[in-house]
């Protein structure tokens, strides 16, 4: 507790002489405020009938600075920043003499001890108020004015345009005509039969390839209407997997959840599903779908062309040419006819748009050298993966390659898709194998 002696200016009206009066403030908590202070002393001044020492004060929470006494000469006391109601007793001394007076200025006198006369303030703000709104009034008739003068000339440039066409066409109303008879008779579907949240079974339209509903005879979208092929054969689907529940009850394999299609029941590595879609038993492991309706495409590697066709020169009525491996190293000199790294030279023409070309022959395919060019490629290392067992193997472009004792040829590489296609000579099939990655299934051909 601090034991204060408080020196405390006192004065009953603006009009009265005021002095210094000295109230002793004995067990003070550090914890009080300034102003809790005076509270405590005010109180034991009013036990004693004495008047209680009035002072300004409003939020209490050092935001107003309704409390600007001066303590010990300084303005709020003698912490910095801090509003006197915010400053604590512990920032004294016990036994120290604390003077306390009013802020003195000729605009703002005192009317009762440490409150002063602050209508100035009001005055000041006032005048201030009344300042931005004459300013404000300046700038608002100035940008009136300039809006008058932006719109003169807006209408003076609207006056001076003229249309490009003096007369429109007229609109073609039968565009609108056969919209408005369309809404009037709108294409409506059947009752759904299905259950809550289950979704109606839709095909492609012939046409638009819209989704459109499977018993629909036409199309129901407004801008097609194309007339759709009719299937008389009923399809009963009662888990909604979109394989019939003969074919499913024929081989042992319905069930209510749907989603027994995507297992595997003799195990040989292909779902119901894609037995369904290849017309083979889901029960039998040797009636399935051919291995290659399991395989992707790993990775397709260029092979570049091994030779360089670098000049040609004759000897007597014969051209030799010039051919240099890629790597570098050996150089061969032929003649039409001849082979060079099991390749024969074919044909020459050096009339072509692009240069001499030298025609190389090898196993029935013809391969143009550009004289001094280099072939990017002549050939591709396809790796193909097995989604059964994950096994990667390597085939080339027109080379068979066996696959669980059937034979395979790749007749085409699309690079840029990252397929290929394969013929099964056994099902008389073209079949294109997309990438891995897209994880899409084989389509047939």
């Amino acid at each position: 507790m601090l034991n204060l002696t408080l020196k405390v200016w006192r004065q009953k009206g603006p009009k009265d002489a005021g002095k210094f009066v000295t109230y002793p403030a004995p067990g003070i908590s550090p914890d009080m405020s300034f102003l809790e202070m005076l509270d405590v002393v005010n109180e034991r001044l009013m036990e004693k009938g004495e008047e209680p020492i009035a002072f300004d004060h409003d939020c209490r929470e050092g935001i107003c600075g309704m409390c600007g006494s001066f303590v010990n000469g300084v303005a709020h006391g003698p912490r910095s920043a801090t509003t006197l109601c915010q400053l604590h007793m512990r920032s004294f001394k016990t036994d120290e003499t604390i003077t306390i007076e009013p802020w003195r200025a000729r605009p703002f006198p005192v009317l009762k001890d440490l409150i002063v006369d602050r209508s100035a303030y009001d005055r000041i703000i006032a005048a201030a108020i009344l300042l931005v709104l004459l300013v404000s009034l300046i700038v608002l008739a100035i940008m009136a004015q300039g809006q008058k003068t932006a719109e003169k000339r807006f209408d003076r440039e609207l006056k001076s345009l003229k249309p490009a066409f003096e007369k429109a066409l007229p609109p073609d109303r039968a565009i609108f005509r056969s919209a408005l008879t369309a809404l009037g008779a709108p294409f409506q579907n059947e009752a759904w039969p299905l259950a809550l949240l289950t979704p109606e079974l839709r095909v492609k339209c012939l046409n638009c390839d819209r989704p459109i509903p499977y018993a629909a005879t036409n199309c129901t979208f407004l801008m097609c209407g194309a007339a759709q092929p009719i299937d008389k054969t009923e399809i009963v689907d009662r888990n909604h997997n979109s394989i019939p529940d003969d074919w499913e009850e024929k081989h042992g394999v319905f069930a209510f959840d749907g989603e027994v299609v995507n297992t595997d029941p003799d195990n040989d590595g292909f779902t119901t599903r894609e037995e369904y879609e290849w017309k083979t038993d889901p029960k039998d492991p040797e009636s399935h779908p051919p291995y290659l309706a399991k395989i992707r495409v790993a990775e397709i590697k260029p092979i570049p062309f091994r030779m360089i066709f670098k000049g040609v020169s004759k000897a007597g009525t014969n051209l030799i040419f010039q051919i240099n491996l890629r790597s570098g190293g050996r150089t061969y000199w032929k003649k039409l006819g001849e082979k060079a790294e099991g390749v024969t030279l074919d044909s020459y023409d050096e009339h072509t748009q692009e240069g001499p070309t030298l025609t190389l022959e090898h196993n029935g395919k013809k391969i143009p050298l550009i004289k001094g060019r280099l072939v990017p490629r002549d050939d591709y290392e396809i790796k193909l993966i097995s989604l059964i067992d994950e096994a990667v193997f390597a085939v080339r472009p027109d080379i068979d390659f066996d696959l669980k004792g059937s034979n395979y040829k790749v007749k085409k590489v699309d690079t840029q898709g990252k397929r290929v296609l394969i013929n099964d000579p056994s099902r008389n099939l073209d079949v294109w194998i997309e990438s891995k990655m897209s994880e899409s299934q084989p389509v047939k051909r």
